[in-house]
């Protein structure tokens, strides 16, 4: 059947129209599984490294509430030992004395301190794990916080007597 010219045949329409509506459901369904694919993929290898980063930061909290509990309870022996003796308002040899006392309690921790310090310094996290990221940094503030106020009582004895404001914010060892 001969058509007139600037005249388009039907069936042709119909077939070029049908076709071509096909494959761009195709290719958007397509689009759409791989997207699918690849959103639960970065789910599941963000849920193992979160876990893993849980696990860090744990260590890190756990290791840095025992240094602080070791290193502040052999300064706070000491301070209740040689506690009466300074309220006695004691001559100042003696007085220097126990204060040397106290400072001595205080020397020894800037080692663990430091190295619990470094440990939660290295433990790594993703920028968007915020509430992991807060606990660690917590951590190190405590840790430094701490280390800094047993250098004031290892240099003189009477920083023991001041407040220590050091707060652990969110580094919480948690029970096993």
């Amino acid at each position: 059947m001969a058509t007139a010219p600037g005249s388009v045949d039907p069936e042709v329409l119909e077939q070029g129209t049908a076709g071509s509506s096909r494959r761009p459901r195709r290719l958007s369904a397509v689009l759409w599984v791989v997207a699918l694919a690849l959103t639960v993929g970065a789910v599941l290898v963000d849920s193992q490294v979160r876990r893993r980063e849980q696990r860090e930061v744990a260590r890190c909290a756990a290791v840095a509430t025992t240094t602080v509990t070791t290193a502040s309870g052999r300064l706070t022996v000491m301070v209740k030992y040689v506690g009466p003796s300074l309220a006695g308002s004691p001559p100042g040899r003696l007085r220097e004395a126990l204060l040397d006392m106290v400072s001595a309690s205080a020397a020894p921790a800037a080692g663990p301190l430091r190295r619990a310090r470094d440990q939660c310094t290295a433990t790594r996290v993703l920028p968007f794990h915020a509430a992991l990221r807060r606990s660690r940094d917590d951590c190190v503030r405590l840790l430094s916080g701490i280390a800094a106020y047993l250098r004031a009582v290892a240099r003189n004895g009477t920083a023991a007597y001041e407040l220590n404001d050091t707060s652990p914010g969110r580094c919480r060892a948690r029970p096993a």
